[in-house]
């Protein structure tokens, strides 16, 4: 600039140097990837047992090519500001340090400045209000899944990014307990030489500590998503089945004649410590549909009713039952309330139709038995269900059509308004479920699963065990297992080299402070330590918010599933991943600043002092 060059001359030759590095390093990347790829797809064809490996498609190339030069381009912007920020004066200036923990800045109220974040945090406010107001509902109406879910993966992009940006208020508090945490074995004037570092090269790190948080975070957050949704589908299932092992009927078999074979087999097997029966639906055993309404009959939803014993609940896999209210009871669980006096009168319904049919447990309702001509039974709510094990019950009308529940006497009353003479003796069996006594091995469960399959093929029924559906899953499992290791390690690797750059350059432009301390004899292995612990604190402090950052979104987005699922909530941390990153953390941070302290420790102390 002093010779002449002007702006547009300084930003062309940044742009220059920019893409002198970014090209041959976008071929080379090209090149490396063939490689990387033609491994990981030959690991996943044996995983998957595909027949063929399938090819890298040119779609892929082309993102890839349109990410390696858009990205440098974009990158380079903040330094052509700070080199065309910087007066001739401040840029010639050898003999001041450019490290500073104090700035300030000068404005003329008249002085005709453009407000860039004001203009960038409208234009993004803006944006966000088009897509919630306009395009959200565009995507709704039009059935375009695709949009939806490009509006959705923006606005969770959005939470990660700014969810980042205001970690970066307690970046300090962080550090500090960190450095409290890791190092208090220090000495008092390391930990306060390693503070003061932290404030001085706080604008500098902060860069390193936005790629770490944020890349991080986005690793986690898809690795914890994943892991959360096979979780997921693996409670799906074992609702669905009720238990770990089931038997499932689809002939009308008598409940009462099976349920003596089942309780011979129990009591012949010491590894199963219990059972529960579950009759087939009214609307089987009927041939009628039927359904509850209001004692007006103005309002009704549709309704099938099974019959179910009295330790149903003890018996099926714990963590589905939701009880949004019932009525008091002196009985241990709530099916054996089904079988009081006042329970006779009663059913367990789903919650949807405390609102539906603004019901109360002081309520009654009308539940329909045929259609034409018209019979009801009153009965009246012992309980209100968001959700149960095996059945469907919930508290949104996304499902309309839900079970209920009765014992098995009130059952077959029911029954005989339709049927005369029918008795608790007929009632055909649907499903049993089995409860294991705990602790045992896969083993145990593989020998009670063969003799439960002798038993269902006795009585005409089919086993179910739950575990077959998991083998997919684990299949999923192993593929997420290579799909989080290798972002992972691109997410460190990239990190890595932006931490080098930002260590070098505080280590530099510190040339002479290092002089200054080593002339008053501190030692080359002290200030070696105080970079390194610097470095450690950064990436520890960036990596744990990330971290934490990446848990709380994928939480969210599992918390919103499991509003229609009605299934538990399960935080999962694969820890593999968690002690990978931790220690890729650590000994990236070693490697960037331990050896370039150790260079510059190597120059003499009077070419330290007189360093630019």
């Amino acid at each position: 600039r002093m010779v002449g060059r002007t702006r547009r001359g300084v930003i062309q030759l940044l742009l220059l140097q920019t893409f002198l590095t970014s090209i041959p390093g976008w071929a080379i990347g090209l090149l490396v990837s063939k490689f990387l790829v033609a491994a990981v797809l030959d690991l996943l064809k044996s995983i998957f047992e595909w027949k063929t490996i399938p090819q890298v498609e040119t779609f892929s190339i082309q993102y890839a090519t349109v990410i390696g030069l858009l990205v440098p381009a974009v990158a380079v912007i903040l330094p052509i500001r700070k080199a065309l920020s910087v007066s001739l004066t401040d840029a010639l200036d050898i003999r001041r340090n450019k490290v500073v923990a104090v700035k300030v800045s000068l404005e003329r109220a008249s002085q005709k400045i453009i407000p860039t974040p004001l203009i960038v945090i409208g234009s993004l406010m803006t944006m966000f209000g088009v897509l919630v107001y306009y395009m959200f509902p565009l995507a709704l109406l039009t059935f375009n899944l695709t949009l939806l879910l490009y509006i959705f993966f923006a606005l969770l992009m959005g939470i990660l990014a700014g969810l980042v940006l205001l970690s970066m208020n307690i970046e300090r508090p962080v550090e500090y307990v960190i450095t409290n945490i890791f190092f208090w074995w220090s000495e008092s004037s390391m930990r306060t030489t390693l503070h003061k570092n932290l404030i001085a090269h706080r604008t500098r790190n902060r860069k390193t500590t936005l790629m770490y948080s944020l890349s991080l975070a986005f690793v986690v957050f898809v690795i914890v998503l994943l892991s959360m949704q096979i979780e997921q589908f693996k409670l799906n299932q074992l609702r669905k089945n009720g238990s770990v092992l089931a038997m499932y009927c689809p002939t009308l078999v008598k409940a009462a004649w099976a349920a003596r074979q089942i309780e011979e087999f129990v009591q012949e097997n010491r590894l199963v410590e219990d059972f529960a029966l579950v009759s087939h639906s009214f609307r089987s055993v009927t041939s009628q549909s039927n359904s509850i309404r209001t004692l007006g009959r103005v309002v009704s939803a549709g309704n099938d009713v099974y019959a179910v014993t009295p330790n149903f609940f003890k018996v099926a896999s714990e963590g589905f039952l939701t009880i949004r209210d019932q009525l008091p009871s002196y009985f241990d669980q709530l099916t054996e309330s089904i079988y009081s006096a006042m329970g006779s009168q009663s059913m367990l319904i789903g919650s949807l139709y405390m609102d539906k049919m603004a019901m109360t447990l002081n309520s009654s309702f009308l539940l329909q038995l045929q259609g034409e001509p018209a019979m009801y039974e009153r009965l009246r709510p012992m309980a209100f269900l968001d959700g149960v094990p095996k059945l469907t019950m919930s508290r949104y009308p996304a499902r309309q059509f839900q079970d209920a529940i009765v014992s098995f006497p009130t059952f077959a009353r029911l029954v005989r308004h339709l049927k005369d003479g029918y008795s608790v003796r007929d009632i055909p069996l649907y499903f049993t479920l089995f409860k294991l006594k705990d602790g045992l091995s896969q083993e145990e469960v593989d020998e009670i699963s063969d003799q439960m399959s002798n038993l269902a093929s006795d009585i005409g029924c089919r086993p179910r065990d739950v575990r077959n559906r998991y083998r997919g899953f684990q299949i999923a499992s192993d593929a997420m297992g290579i799909f989080s290791s290798l972002t992972t390690g691109v997410a460190l690797i990239v990190s890595f080299f932006s931490l080098v750059s930002s260590m070098f350059a505080n280590i530099q432009e510190q040339a002479k402070e290092l002089g200054l301390l080593r002339a008053i004899g501190v030692t080359r292995n002290w200030i070696a330590r105080l970079y390194t612990m610097e470095a450690t604190v950064l990436v520890l402090s960036s990596a744990l918010l990330g971290l934490g950052i990446g848990a709380i979104v994928a939480s969210t987005v599992t918390a919103q599933q499991t509003m229609f699922t009605q299934l538990p909530l399960l935080l999962k941390l694969p820890p593999e991943i968690i002690v990978v990153i931790l220690l890729g953390a650590v000994g990236s941070a070693c490697l960037s600043s331990y050896f370039p302290a150790r260079r510059i420790m190597q120059e003499k102390i009077v070419k330290l002092l007189k360093a630019r």
